[in-house]
């Protein structure tokens, strides 16, 4: 019976550490990926909009 009731223990402790874990792991790779975003996208995005916006007031500059 302490068998039985040691083996329930143990499998609710490893399930309830696979849950947790899996947690953790999604946790750790949206950080990762949010990180990502913010330090490679963005800052591509923020230069194409910086040089759009030059490009497109030296044109205006120019027809003017």
């Amino acid at each position: 019976m302490s068998a039985l009731i040691i083996g329930v223990c143990a499998l609710t402790s490893y399930i309830v550490w696979q849950a947790i874990g899996t947690t953790l792991q999604q946790i750790i790779l949206g950080t990762l990926a949010v990180g990502f975003v913010w330090n490679c996208v963005v800052p591509v995005f923020t230069v194409i909009a910086i040089l759009t916006v030059i490009f497109g007031i030296s044109y205006l500059l120019d027809r003017w």
